[in-house]
Order: C-alpha cells, then sequence, then structure tokens
C-alpha cells in the first residue's frame, strides 16, 4: 500500500488564490524540469509517453470516468500549480496520481468486462485495450520520474545549502564589524613611576642627617 499523500489536487487554480499564495521558487524550478522530463518521453516509435496525461482533453471523456476517478488531473493541471508547491513530495504525489487514477478506470473497465456491462455503459473492447496501453505507459513514466526526483532533490539540496553558506557568511561579517575593538576599548595602563631619592655627595655626616630628618618627618 502507498503512503498518504498530500496533493493541491483540492485547491482549483484562479487568479483570486494563486495571487494570495506563497511561491516556492526554488521547489518550481526543481519541479519543472521534472514535467519538462516526464514530457521529453518518447517510446521506440516517437510517440510521447505522456500524451494520455498531457492534458483534460486527453482524459477519457466518458462518463463512468468521473465515476470511477474522483480526483482527475492532469500534467497541464499540475503545471499550473506549480507555484504553490511546497516541497517536491506535494508535486510529486500530483504527478503520481496521474498514473495511479489510468490503473484505477483501468481497474473499472475490468470489473464492468466481468460483469458482462461494458457495452450497457456505453464502452467497448477498445476502451479496455487503451486503458491497458495507458497503465503500462504510465509505469515507464512512474520510472522516469524516480530517477528525474533524485537529481531534483540533490539539485535543491545544494541550493539550500549554498544559501545557508552565504547566509553564515553575511552573520559572520555582521558580528565581525559590529565587535568592540578590543585594543581601543582597553584602558591605558599608567607607568609605574619611582623616585630615586640620590644622597648627597657633599659629606657622610650632611647625607646622615638628612636621611634621619626624613625618616623622623614621615614617622609623625
Amino acid at each position: 500500500q502507498k503512503k498518504a499523500r498530500r496533493s493541491l489536487l483540492s485547491e482549483e487554480p484562479s487568479s483570486a488564490s494563486s495571487s494570495s499564495r506563497i511561491s516556492y521558487p526554488k521547489v518550481e524550478a526543481c519541479a519543472r524540469k521534472v514535467l519538462s522530463a516526464l514530457r521529453a518521453h518518447r517510446m521506440t516509435n516517437d510517440y510521447e509517453t505522456a500524451t494520455p496525461f498531457a492534458s483534460k482533453a486527453t482524459l477519457p471523456k466518458h462518463a463512468e470516468y468521473a465515476a470511477a476517478v474522483p480526483e482527475a488531473t492532469d500534467l497541464a493541471t499540475i503545471e499550473k500549480r506549480l507555484k504553490s508547491y511546497a516541497s517536491l513530495d506535494d508535486f510529486a504525489a500530483d504527478v503520481e496520481r496521474c498514473f495511479d487514477n489510468a490503473k484505477l478506470w483501468k481497474q473499472h473497465l475490468n470489473a464492468l468486462v466481468a460483469r458482462g456491462e461494458l457495452k450497457k455503459k456505453g464502452l467497448t473492447d477498445l476502451d479496455v485495450n487503451y486503458a491497458a496501453e495507458t497503465v503500462s505507459l504510465a509505469k515507464m513514466l512512474e520510472a522516469t520520474l524516480e530517477m528525474e526526483l533524485i537529481t531534483a532533490r540533490e539539485a535543491l539540496d545544494d541550493t539550500r545549502g549554498g544559501d545557508d553558506k552565504a547566509s553564515a557568511l553575511r552573520e559572520g561579517s555582521r558580528g565581525a564589524s559590529s565587535a568592540p575593538d578590543k585594543r581601543a576599548a582597553a584602558p591605558k595602563k599608567k607607568k609605574a613611576t619611582t623616585t630615586t631619592t640620590l644622597a648627597s655627595n657633599g659629606g657622610g655626616k650632611g647625607g646622615k642627617g638628612k636621611g634621619a630628618s626624613s625618616s623622623s618627618s614621615s614617622r609623625a
């Protein structure tokens, strides 16, 4: 069983709502490359593999399709939502739903065949065969999607890593410019001064007398 995936299928794009949505340009750029790769996929006879999923016009028109596939979508509709995808996982969920819908339709037709109700519903064996071929194309595109998503995620991680480094450099330069200059801020130390009293060269008694009077005055 596949894990539950988040998608934007319930949100119909409109000029009012799309203008208020948050844009994720890096996710959009990577998703657009994946979408281009899916559209560029070709069969050996140069048939575009994504043709059955290209737009609403290429989906089955029968009323039974709406009953069997409640959340129909296509690549053109997904392209209109590219600015709204917050992650590649959200984008991939909608693309995979295109392929899952093809499988649902095939299962529904097979069930009608088993109950003998195919013609009663206005369907033919051509519809059954085309549904089977569409599922085969979906499996090819699923493999392409998986490989392209690996490359896209690596590219997205690289751009985010570059942004983180640039942000760190900016923060570092701001911190360096705002840090106080320790050399300028540090208070200047006063030079130690020493007073040397030189004894007079004029005779021992005079010198002793001066020294005595100096010491006595200091005691007082």
